[in-house]
């Protein structure tokens, strides 16, 4: 299955600005030209941006940019009928032109510039970010002029604010707008699928229509590594993410991320992250 395309057209706006409240969030992979900027106000769950695969939870703030495919996925919990759960989230879709294609040109706009370039891996904004918080939700609230001037206010807010993680590698962002390779769209796919089960060179290559030791060269021109090694990292990037929310055993979290036996993940762990699972929550809080 291809990422979708969906059509975040504003109508009547030069970008939209939606409350949505939902049982669950859309599970759908899919990517759009517009920006997006997400405000969890409610729920958990995990997000795929790109190659990157992660918590989120209430509070967080993201920034996704054009063309990036993602997909929020709820925690289990939410799916169940009759419960009285619900996802919520203030979303702002907008293009990177949206006040003119003359707009980013500008000498005092080179921070946004900057902020829109890096958002095409998509951003998630760490720390205390409760003043951005207060003023996106309060964005429905202006109209007209104004409305635009508030925009404009939050996103150089976002430029300038320092701790920032990028989520998807460059090389996911490159193979993704190049047209050449197009075959891995159905590879990704099938990997955010099946990345916590057991993953075969061969099944995989299947997918892409490819025989394994052509898919193994054509996979390691587009991402500089081989296939293995970029399972394993994406597993251990979702680990430190199970390790960070200090709710998990770290057996659990090596099942979890699709490894079959404690001492292959130790091992994959401390050779990608140079730390043992068992320190790495103490020496992140350092």
């Amino acid at each position: 299955m291809k990422p979708k395309y969906l059509d975040r057209t504003p109508s009547h706006s030069c970008f939209n600005v939606q409350i949505k409240k939902e049982n669950h969030f859309l599970k759908v992979w899919h990517f759009h030209k517009e920006l997006e900027l997400d405000l969890i106000s409610s729920s958990s769950g995990t997000l795929f941006a790109g190659d990157y695969i992660g918590k989120f939870s209430e509070g967080n703030l993201v920034l996704l940019g054009k063309n990036l495919p993602h997909m929020w996925v709820n925690s289990e919990e939410y799916f169940i009928e009759e419960n009285d759960l619900f996802a919520e989230a203030c979303v702002v879709h907008f293009t990177e032109e949206f006040l003119g294609e003359e707009f980013l040109k500008q000498p005092e706009m080179a921070e946004i510039k900057t902020l829109f370039i890096n958002a095409r891996r998509g951003i998630v904004f760490k720390g205390d970010t409760s003043v951005i918080n207060k003023r996106i939700q309060s964005l429905k609230k202006f109209s007209g002029f104004s409305r635009v001037i508030e925009l404009l206010k939050i996103l150089n807010l976002l430029a300038k604010w320092e701790a920032i993680d990028l989520l998807s590698s460059q090389n996911f962002v490159q193979s993704f707008s190049d047209n050449k390779l197009k075959k891995l769209e159905v590879v990704y796919e099938y990997i955010y699928n099946h990345f916590n089960t057991d993953i075969s060179l061969e099944k995989v290559a299947e997918v892409a229509c490819m025989n394994p030791s052509a898919f193994s060269r054509y996979f390691k021109k587009a991402h500089g590594k081989n296939f293995i090694k970029y399972v394993n990292e994406l597993r251990i990037n979702y680990a430190c993410k199970l390790i960070l929310d200090n709710k998990y055993a770290i057996i659990d979290v090596c099942f979890e991320c699709g490894f079959n036996n404690l001492s292959n993940f130790n091992r994959q762990f401390k050779l990608i992250t140079g730390s043992a699972p068992s320190n790495y929550l103490k020496e992140q809080k350092r």
